[in-house]
């Protein structure tokens, strides 16, 4: 079913239905107390029209008040009797006051005022003089729009407090995961990296006889896990609302070389090439270069069975390209079974950039991320 014809016009359809009965049938006793027996069929037809008209009040308001008016004004100007038929055109005026911003809906019910006084202004009687004329009719529109305008305001005093509820659940349910990933991920590090010492200083106990390989690779194990303990609390920390102490720098580009060196005494041969003058960059541009060269290794490290590997970072005026290359088995680029390739491509897009993946120069997989900052805050 379209869209237009929904649960709110079905609504809408039935209550318009039931004015335009209700305005027909009352306009008789009304005219009836004005000396006037009422019963025009185009009269009626008139009414009937504009109240059906009632049905898109909410979809398309102000050409609902602009048909039920021009209604209006055809019923006067046949000469039929003032009546209840000024019902149809407030319930028109108090739906625009309500779906309408009130600086068209004000401007919008001050033409239907100016349009509609000519008419106001005709004696209807000799107890009926035309300024008494004008103050109903301006009552019978001003009320509904301020009717329509609080309304509005209300909806949206609702909407507003539900906003802020939902940020508020958010923000729980964010310093929930992220004081779990504290405990869990936190507690998990901190004995890798205890453990890792104590096999260093059994070791260092005993004297020699273990292999040098071992003994660099348990070093290696207690810095790293203290290095990701510290960062996943520097991470951790804003979410949580609390200070981390000014204890380490924020990770950045600068750090490549300790990450490339730790890799390289795991087994994987990786270089380091820097091209071009660093300069100052914004602390979200360098911290993206990082994860994603971080990431990227990573992977090589777990899915590519590579030897070797090679990490170039380019500096040019305004941007900064990291590319991490690999002679392993490759990969297709298909960003499914992971979050790591999808992360680093979400980081570079984040900053205006972008992000290439396929066979490198190496003959393996490549990585190359292009990250713009002349626009970035710093």
């Amino acid at each position: 079913m379209p869209a237009f014809f929904d649960r709110t016009l079905l609504v809408d359809s039935m209550v318009a239905a039931g004015l335009a009965a209700a305005t027909a049938i009352t306009q008789i006793p009304a005219s009836a107390n004005q000396g006037i027996l009422f019963t025009d069929p185009a009269g009626f037809t008139v009414i009937i029209l504009s109240g059906l008209v009632l049905a898109i009040r909410r979809k398309f308001p102000l050409i609902c008040l602009a048909t039920v008016f021009a209604g209006t004004m055809l019923y006067l100007w046949l000469g039929f009797p003032y009546g209840p038929i000024f019902l149809l055109i407030a319930v028109a005026i108090g739906t625009v006051g309500c779906e309408v911003p009130p600086k068209l809906s004000i401007p919008v019910t001050a033409l239907v005022f100016a349009a509609h006084t000519p008419l106001t202004m005709r004696p209807q009687g000799e107890d009926d003089p035309p300024i008494v004329n004008v103050a109903i009719s301006a009552t019978w529109l001003i009320l509904p729009l301020i009717t329509g305008i609080a309304w509005r305001m209300a909806r949206e005093a609702r909407g507003r407090a539900s906003a802020e509820e939902r940020h508020r659940y958010v923000s729980e349910e964010r310093l929930r995961m992220s004081r779990e990933v504290h405990d869990v991920v936190g507690h998990s590090l901190a004995v890798i990296s205890m453990h890792a010492g104590v096999a260093l200083h059994v070791i260092e106990r005993r004297g020699g006889g273990t292999p040098p390989e071992v003994v660099d690779s348990l070093r290696t194990i207690r810095d790293s896990g203290r290095e990701a303990l510290d960062e996943l609390r520097a991470t951790l920390s804003p979410l949580t609302g609390g200070e981390e102490p000014d204890k380490a720098p924020p990770q950045g580009l600068a750090t490549l070389p300790d990450l490339v060196g730790r890799l390289s005494e795991g087994g994987l041969k990786v270089t380091l090439t820097v091209d071009g003058e660093r300069g100052r960059i914004p602390s979200a541009v360098d911290g993206a270069g990082l994860r994603i060269a971080q990431e990227a290794l990573t992977n090589v490290v777990r899915h590519s069975g590579a030897h070797r590997a090679e990490v170039t970072v380019t500096y040019a005026p305004g941007l900064v390209e990291v590319s991490v290359a690999d002679d392993g088995r490759g990969h297709d680029g298909s960003e499914t079974g992971g979050h790591g390739l999808a992360g680093m491509r979400e980081r570079a897009t984040a900053l205006g950039g972008g992000l290439e993946l396929g066979r490198g120069r190496l003959a393996g997989f490549e990585v190359r991320a292009r990250l713009p900052y002349e626009k970035v805050k710093a």
